[in-house]
């Protein structure tokens, strides 16, 4: 209903992943735009419409304007958005679905400056970023309880946060405006905000600690460890 273009694809084989696209056309009406900014900038809910329009939520009424908001105009464009989901090894479910938008196609300078986005170790190249709608102490994920259209509100919302990013600056290499919590993916925030005991991030149905919590203390010992310099 709310993603009347949704198209899944099954991978043939266990090795590919699956995955599911989208268009989205997350900017709110010019009423809209103002109040939904600053619902965003606060932390508040805001309402998700057809495409993941972004609207006022009523419930969280207020008065107060902001200043972003006044001074930005954004382009009302379609993004597609695709949602990978891959198969662990003897795993009858995917894990986590990871994102990342397909169309248009931002340059892979924007990418690398981005808050939000997440790149292997050791990979380049545009088909390597991955958008992080959520942050990692909320990213628990079921593929068997209709996780998708609540993951999907989420990625429409750090899809119109990265324009008003885009729109602010970020564009120009130069630090733009994340509305709301900046909670980042780095391997301590990530440490500090999971339990060892609770469902592990990717989805999969193990405990953290038994599950990727190895490989983000490897990610941040490579992090944290003294390069050796030499002459």
């Amino acid at each position: 209903m709310y993603y009347p273009e949704a198209n899944f694809w099954l991978a043939p084989q266990p090795s590919q992943p699956s995955s599911l696209t989208i268009q989205a056309s997350v900017v709110p009406t010019a009423d809209e735009l103002i109040p939904v900014i600053a619902d965003l900038a606060r932390d508040r809910s805001v309402s998700m419409g057809i495409r993941g329009r972004l609207s006022h939520n009523p419930a969280a009424c207020h008065d107060e304007m902001h200043e972003i908001g006044v001074l930005l105009k954004l382009p009302r464009r379609s993004w597609l958005l695709e949602l990978c989901y891959p198969l662990l090894p003897g795993g009858r479910h995917p894990v986590h679905p990871k994102m990342r938008i397909r169309a248009p196609m931002l340059p892979s300078s924007v990418w690398e400056t981005h808050p939000h986005t997440h790149r292997a170790n050791g990979t380049r190249g545009y088909a390597d970023y991955w958008a992080c709608p959520l942050p990692p102490h909320e990213t628990e994920w079921s593929w068997t309880n209709g996780g998708t259209p609540g993951y999907l509100d989420q990625a429409c919302i750090w899809l119109f946060k990265t324009e008003v990013w885009l729109a602010t600056g970020g564009q120009a290499r130069v630090p733009g405006t994340w509305l709301g919590d900046d909670a980042t993916h780095d391997p301590a925030r990530v440490l500090a905000s999971i339990p060892p005991g609770a469902p592990c991030r990717c989805g999969r149905g193990i405990e953290y600690g038994r599950c990727h919590r190895e490989v983000d203390e490897r990610d941040l010992l490579r992090t944290t460890r003294p390069r050796v310099l030499t002459r």
